[in-house]
């Protein structure tokens, strides 16, 4: 069996208080070939102290605050393996996770990612909250040409569930670092389903956190953070990867009108609006306003019968 090594990249900030057991839980893997590289985001609490406790068990990066994408390039610039398993420090893998994905990357030499089930669990009680994905069966994915459609896909696992093929990766990084931690894991997966065909998972392999510093869940500016989480990596993807135009538009607009919802403006934000339109020809400015209008609209119950009937059109 080829036993490629694996490199397990951990990014944090400020999670002392979990980190330890996402460590643990990379260090517990049945699938020994790994190698452990913490980034460490310029964090203010005793993260460092956690951190150095492993010694050369792990690598350890301590750099200044620059957001989840420099972590991201600062720890695949010096890792060494030959697939990367990504893991935020507040998440864990369950014991099997690696051997999983070294079974399916063995099995299927032609896959560039996998992408796997994760289960929400409650900070305080263990208990688990939710699974996803639902409705999905394990199977063989090939989504280029759909995606370079406009198609939005109905799979799109959180950063803890996602691990790649290194050649996949070498033509994604270095991420623009200038979105802070606005682009994440929403552009790395979207970019690798235009890429490469891949392998979904439908075992639950990583555990979640839901606890209240949460950077997404539990906000009460969650329809904010969706519009600008949309927003951002439409702008790269676009730019980046031009073929990808059609569903960079679509997540662009999306993203638009749930920016609009939440009646608050951020100026870096707008700025990326502005320059996104000043690219568009006149036939996809309309497309992509009247996507943000039917974002926009659905979020308010009495115009629900009039955005039924555009929503075949326009979903």
């Amino acid at each position: 069996m080829n036993t490629p090594l694996v490199s397990i990249l951990i990014n944090n900030c400020n999670y002392g208080c979990f980190i330890r057991r996402a460590i643990d839980s990379a260090l517990n893997q049945t699938y020994l070939t790994t190698e452990i590289i913490v980034v460490d985001d310029g964090s203010t609490d005793d993260s460092r102290q956690v951190i150095e406790s492993y010694g050369d068990k792990i690598v350890s990066v301590f750099k200044k605050n620059g957001g989840q994408v420099s972590a991201f390039n600062a720890g695949f610039a010096i890792s060494k393996g030959e697939i990367i398993c990504f893991l935020d420090s507040d998440d864990f893998f369950e014991p099997q996770k690696v051997e999983k994905v070294v079974e399916l990357f063995n099995s299927h030499p032609v896959i560039g990612w996998v992408f796997h089930a994760y289960k929400d669990i409650d900070e305080l009680t263990g208990n688990c909250l939710s699974t996803y994905p639902t409705g999905q069966s394990s199977r063989l994915i090939d989504f280029r040409v759909r995606i370079v459609a406009g198609e939005k896909p109905t799979f799109a696992p959180a950063t803890s569930s996602l691990a790649f093929h290194r050649h996949l990766l070498q033509k994604i990084f270095p991420m623009p670092e200038a979105a802070g931690c606005l682009l994440s894991d929403i552009y790395l997966k979207y970019a690798a389903l235009f890429l490469a065909e891949g392998y979904l998972l439908n075992e639950l392999l990583t555990s979640l956190v839901i606890h209240n510093n949460n950077h997404y869940s539990r906000k009460n500016d969650k329809a904010l953070k969706m519009g600008i989480y949309n927003i951002y990596p439409a702008y790269y993807l676009r730019f980046n990867f031009p073929d990808i135009r059609r569903f960079a538009d679509r997540i662009f607009g999306i993203g638009l009108g749930n920016y609009w919802h939440m009646n608050k403006r951020d100026a870096e934000c707008q700025a990326i609006i502005n320059s996104y339109f000043l690219k568009l020809s006149l036939l996809e400015k309309t497309q992509v306003m009247s996507r943000a209008y039917y974002h926009y609209w659905n979020s308010y119950p009495s115009l629900q019968p009039i955005v039924s009937r555009l929503r075949s059109f326009m979903k």
